[in-house]
């Protein structure tokens, strides 16, 4: 018996095809047709998201910057320019990588034109670092980056620590990190003469060691 349906390449196909919801082919040509249609939509969305994410990755700019200071989730840093950015740090380097900022890191940021905050987006390779060694942990980084080390101890108020001096530089020898020493408030040796006598003793053999011994003095400008 001939059928009423209009054959493939009757007009009355393809405008049935265009209306899949009014369509009156048979049931599994209607579920072809809604098939089309929607790979119409998506391929069109695709295309959309296509031309829009261009904008978005320029409107990003990559900067650089070393880490001054930080404050819990937030990072100071100074840009080659001299301004200084409040940046935060991007998730995944501190959940997934573990990584801990130190002062003194080099960095790169993103940062969107819009104004927003920057972020770090990642931590450019160390040369050299100062670090803390601890116990059951993993050493902590105290600087990074680091030229130079110049130890400044009060020799009174506070009360010089003889201890916490050796400490430091035997962590600058561990990492291979040239080390100064300076004496400050110089003038306050005198008020006690074996004291001074002390800080005499102590800064020649320092300087017997290797190390620059400096002291200085606000007060009489010495």
């Amino acid at each position: 018996a001939a059928s009423s349906t209009p054959s493939a390449g009757e007009p009355g196909r393809a405008a049935a095809c265009m209306s899949p919801n009014s369509c009156s082919i048979g049931s599994p040509l209607r579920k072809s047709c809604r098939l089309t249609t929607t790979s119409r939509y998506w391929s069109k969305s695709f295309e959309s998201l296509f031309w829009t994410i261009p904008p978005i990755i320029k409107s990003m700019q990559t900067l650089t910057g070393v880490v001054l200071k930080i404050d819990g989730g937030s990072s100071r840093v100074a840009r080659p320019s001299g301004e200084a950015l409040d940046c935060d740090l991007r998730g995944k380097l501190f959940r997934r990588e573990g990584l801990r900022l130190a002062v003194g890191d080099r960095d790169e940021l993103s940062q969107p034109e819009t104004g927003a905050r920057a972020v770090i987006a990642a931590l450019l390779p160390r040369n050299r670092a100062l670090r803390r060694a601890r116990d059951f942990k993993r050493d902590q980084v105290v600087s990074a980056n680091v030229d130079q080390v110049v130890i400044v101890l009060a020799v009174q108020d506070p009360p010089y620590k003889r201890a916490f001096l050796d400490r430091v530089l035997v962590a600058c020898e561990r990492d291979q990190l040239p080390a100064m020493v300076l004496f400050n408030k110089w003038d306050l040796a005198g008020t006690d003469e074996a004291y001074a006598e002390l800080l005499h003793e102590d800064a020649n053999l320092y300087r017997e060691l290797g190390y620059d011994v400096l002291t200085l003095s606000a007060i009489d400008g010495s």
